[in-house]
């Protein structure tokens, strides 16, 4: 969670890492992010967030995904939901808080032009993560405020076509520090099986990991990444393959978490085994003088694509050759569309994914109007 321009926001960056279509050079323009970015002589006015009070309901029922690895949508049913997600906004609806928002979604055929579904996934819901298992289910992960009988609490849903219909169901975590699970969950799918990363608060706000064989019921692995600072949602995303890769992980630095740092400040961290990281820089991501704010990171055809957004303007990317240099492309990747009475504010958040049909799914975060 984080503050701009006085706005207390809640942020989800997802490091999915998929394949994405070819974009050609002439429409990347020739501004990059550096370690020390020139910003507005306006500057933004930050006020401090915290994260939410602990959840009072944190026991989880039994999951009933199937966890045969082996099976197909054919032969598989996706699961029965939970619970019913909720209609409108919740309490406190006239403050920003994940009661206040709701996640959507967008098609797109090469990762840069993006066509809305007009379709509400959730309300009081934000921070959206999405993964792709074997079946060519979606796994959508976010962090809701009214879910089920339980609120304040990380949740997740399930797709078996493709992003049309959802099922929904809770999370259950075993061994987590802090307050017993995670806020503002990415999840990465690696070799059938599911690792979570997540912001977990005792004296200061740092980034755990666990990992779970079916998406639902997640067990502790250690501390991912703690800068001896507050570090903010996780963006993981790995370059090169076998014994060379290496796992980078982008996670928020901003004054916002109660540092002593820019408005958009990142910390970036590197790891060989994607999770314990280790602090390299702190880059910073621009356009107009105005901060943008990570969403999720995929390679494409020679490089990779970084998704961004921010509160003030409409939602970015930037492409990279390595994964380490990154060049803001040209157009917008989303835009607010006030006029249809589902979005209102902003459109951030965004986690990209590819399906198995080469056509790519957004789930993006908004205000309730």
């Amino acid at each position: 969670m984080y503050s701009v321009n006085g706005r207390v926001m809640f942020v989800f960056a997802a490091g999915l890492v998929v394949a994405c279509a070819d974009s050609d050079d002439a429409a990347r323009s020739e501004v990059a992010a550096t370690d020390a970015v020139v910003s507005d002589d306006t500057p933004s006015t930050d006020t401090e967030a915290t994260l939410p009070d602990a959840a009072a309901d944190t026991e989880a029922a039994p999951p009933d995904v199937a966890t045969d690895t082996d099976a197909t949508p054919e032969t598989l049913a996706p699961p029965t939901s939970d619970f019913v997600p909720p209609t409108g906004a919740g309490a406190h609806a006239g403050i920003e808080g994940p009661w206040a928002r709701r996640i959507l979604g967008a098609r797109s055929v090469d990762g840069l032009a993006w066509v809305k579904t007009g379709v509400v996934i959730s309300d009081q819901a934000d921070v959206p993560d999405l993964v792709v298992d074997d079946r060519g289910w979606l796994y959508l992960y976010y962090y809701g405020w009214t879910v089920g009988p339980r609120q304040n609490v990380p949740a997740m849903a399930i797709s078996a076509d493709a992003g049309a219909t959802w099922t929904f169901k809770f999370l259950a975590f075993d061994g987590f520090p802090g307050r017993g699970d995670v806020a503002d969950p990415h999840v990465e799918y690696l070799d059938r099986a599911f690792r979570i990363f997540g912001s977990t608060r005792t004296d200061h706000t740092f980034l755990t990991w666990g990992e779970s064989a079916d998406g639902v019921t997640f067990t502790y692995g250690g501390v991912a990444f703690d800068p001896g600072e507050n570090a903010g949602v996780a963006a993981t995303y790995q370059v090169g393959t076998g014994a060379t890769a290496t796992w980078h992980l982008l996670s928020l630095a901003s004054i916002g978490l109660g540092n002593d740092e820019e408005p958009g400040r990142l910390w970036h961290a590197t790891s060989a085994d994607g999770k314990a990281f280790t602090l390299v820089d702190k880059p910073r991501y621009e356009v107009d003088g105005g901060p943008l704010f990570p969403g999720n990171v995929v390679p494409c055809a020679g490089g990779f694509r970084f998704y961004l957004f921010s509160d003030m303007r409409p939602m970015r990317s930037y492409f990279s050759a390595d994964g380490t240099t990154w060049t803001l492309e040209v157009g917008d990747r989303l835009v607010l569309d006030v006029g249809a009475g589902l979005e209102k504010g902003y459109v951030g958040d965004p986690d990209v994914v590819q399906l198995p049909d080469g056509s790519w799914f957004m789930a993006y975060a908004t205000l309730i109007p």
